[in-house]
């Protein structure tokens, strides 16, 4: 069986990167794995770097089945979960393979279901402890009274429960052209609160992914991307990454991150909807 990569090495710049197609870069960031398979549990693509964490390489995988791979009870497990999918966003699927814990997001990319494994972290706090400060987190928000405290409050609770040195409210005009509108941050720091920043610092098909995937984490800037594999069978082959957690990121939104000192980052898109309470400069989107 002959494999290979799908690693999209179209060259990027600045004066093309409003072009990139960035939800199809063949390559996912390192803290996790991921498999894409049939609609019969036919494995048709895998990460390169299965075998760190399952000890199988991907030609031990593509073309195999899950149960083959996985064993019956985890297969049977991975299929009843994606047949109780209604929406694209769920909570992880659990799994324990080879004596290690793994939280399993899963999602379809037309024709293929796409599941991402990710280590459990045995130091993250309970769901009981995040429950509770999530209901007081909440509370705060209600006691709010504009548009400025409620972002204000948002990126003091988003701080306090995720432990981040920053985090910034960022708001759009109507042309995408972008404001720092809350900001937390370590003393230390330079502020950014008050920047402004032009529509092209986000392209057009980055600011349509955010509305598709709210949640966009890069673990750590300086990741070297995995490879994506799939079987040669002489056809150009792509995978749609657009609801993918794991999905590698634009080199050019890494070199923008690497000059502003930025480490690893946790972009969530929201809207805030007009309400009387919030004045009349409530307009939408937000990026947190």
């Amino acid at each position: 069986m002959k494999i290979k990569d799908i690693v999209n090495r179209d060259i990027v710049n600045l004066t093309n990167c409003d072009q990139e197609p960035i939800h199809i870069p063949g390559s996912i960031q390192p803290h996790g794995f991921l498999i894409a398979f049939s609609e019969v549990a036919v494995i048709e693509y895998c990460s390169a770097n299965t075998e760190s964490f399952i000890g199988l390489t991907p030609p031990q995988l593509l073309t195999r089945d899950l149960k083959t791979v996985f064993g019956e009870a985890i297969a049977t497990d991975i299929t009843t979960y994606t047949q109780s999918l209604t929406t694209s966003v769920a909570a992880p699927l659990v799994i324990e393979f080879n004596k290690q814990k793994f939280n399993v997001n899963i999602h379809k990319s037309h024709p293929v279901w796409i599941a991402e494994f990710e280590k459990q972290d045995v130091t993250a706090p309970r769901i009981s402890v995040v429950f509770d400060q999530t209901i007081q987190f909440v509370k705060y928000m209600q006691q709010t009274q504009t548009l400025q405290q409620l972002c204000a409050k948002v990126a003091e609770e988003i701080q306090a429960l995720t432990g981040y040195d920053r985090v910034m409210v960022y708001r759009f005009d109507k042309d995408y052209n972008g404001e720092v509108f809350a900001e937390v941050k370590r003393d230390d720091l330079e502020s950014f609160l008050g920047h402004h920043y032009p529509h092209t610092d986000i392209p057009v098909q980055a600011r349509q992914l955010y509305i598709k995937n709210l949640l966009r984490l890069i673990v750590d800037v300086n990741y070297t991307p995995v490879p994506l594999y799939t079987v040669d069978n002489g056809q150009e082959k792509n995978l749609d990454l657009s609801l993918s957690s794991l999905r590698s990121v634009s080199p050019i939104h890494i070199q923008y991150l690497q000059n502003m000192g930025v480490g690893a980052t946790l972009t969530h898109h929201f809207f805030v909807t007009r309400r009387k309470a919030l004045g009349p400069d409530c307009l939408p989107p937000l990026f947190l």
